[in-house]
């Protein structure tokens, strides 16, 4: 019996080499996004393009004509709880639960880097930054639109919201496209960090150490 030992391990081997063979290693890139799927409600940690804000101009208000100006969000993602943003496309019968929908201005990282200094671009390209939040480039084949997106980077200071039937609408019109969405724990991690640089506490003065004597 124990001459049987090593050829039933030998197949065992040669069984787990094919399985393993079969299995596709995910790029750092596939372990961080998925393409969205459209035809699901829209998703916190979700990349859209082209979004259209209207704003009342401030010289028409208080004027017995407003006047709307459009701001043009290349990029932004969206900030909002999935389980908010499921319920009301799951109940549209059902009064509203979330009547706007927090999403973060983004822009690409190649504009933001000018705007910082280099010691500040080091903490911000590995996320050790508390008010910014870097984004690595999104290959065609995991953008819905096939093209890819450039490096991205978040300024946490930089949020709006859209009401939610208004998103919806520029998406079924074509104005706003779907692009991609992080993956956990991706999304978790960008999730906290945003609610932590909006908890932070201002402190009239800092702790001071004594100096030894």
């Amino acid at each position: 019996m124990s001459a049987l030992f090593p050829k039933k391990l030998a197949r065992e081997e040669v069984s787990a080499e094919k399985k393993l063979a079969h299995v596709k290693v995910r790029t750092p890139a596939e372990r961080i996004y998925t393409p969205v799927t459209t035809n699901l409600p829209l998703q916190q940690g979700e990349l859209l393009t082209n979004i259209f804000q209207y704003q009342v101009s401030l010289d028409s208000v208080g004027s017995d004509e407003l006047s709307i100006e459009i701001k043009t969000h290349p990029y932004a993602i969206i900030l909002s709880q999935a389980c908010d943003l499921d319920l009301d496309r799951k109940n549209p019968d059902k009064p509203q639960r979330l009547p706007n929908i927090l999403l973060c201005e983004v822009e690409e990282a190649a504009v933001l880097r000018p705007k910082t200094d280099s010691r500040t671009w080091d903490r911000i390209k590995i996320n050790k930054d508390e008010r910014y939040h870097f984004l690595q480039a999104v290959p065609p084949e995991l953008d819905i639109q096939a093209k890819g997106l450039p490096e991205l980077g978040l300024d946490f200071k930089r949020y709006f919201s859209i009401p939610q039937n208004e998103l919806y609408k520029q998406i079924s019109l074509g104005i706003v496209q779907r692009r991609t969405t992080l993956q956990s724990p991706y999304l978790e991690h960008l999730s906290s960090r945003y609610a932590a640089y909006l908890s932070r506490i201002g402190l009239p003065f800092d702790h001071e150490s004594q100096s030894e004597a």
